[in-house]
């Protein structure tokens, strides 16, 4: 797939605007997603070059499905434990702020964790350090 901008004319023409890229199905919702492998073929297209010193194009985007809470990127994967994403579309998924974590994968929240406990990006609520 490629939705590259094109080259500005001669003498001195602009780059053209890279183009834009959407990768979902048809409904909007993957079931099931494809394999991540996938995602690895798509790339944001870019301007083209100016002639002469002209301007190039603005890039392109790339967007995927309108995924659902607790999932992200262009395929929808669910958030890994420690990130979590509470709104729709194909934005990523974000790591959970200190003091909070995201027990399982897939989740839509970070939950505060229990008094006397820390969270470790990736992991479970662990003890405070100094607290046994």
């Amino acid at each position: 797939v490629e939705a590259n901008g094109g080259p500005g004319g001669w003498p001195g023409g602009g780059g053209g605007a890279g183009g834009r890229v959407w990768l979902g199905p048809a409904d909007g919702r993957w079931s099931p997603p494809p394999p991540p492998a996938v995602e690895t073929f798509f790339y944001t297209p870019r301007g083209g070059d100016g002639d002469s010193g002209a301007a190039g194009g603005s890039p392109g985007s790339l967007g995927g499905a309108m995924c659902g809470l607790g999932h992200g990127g262009l395929l929808c994967e669910p958030c890994a434990r420690g990130t979590a994403k509470g709104g729709v579309g194909d934005g990523p998924c974000g790591v959970c702020a200190p003091g909070t974590v995201a027990r399982s994968s897939g989740s839509a929240a970070c939950d505060p964790c229990p008094s006397g406990l820390v969270a470790s990006v990736g992991e479970g609520p662990l003890p405070q350090p100094g607290a046994g």
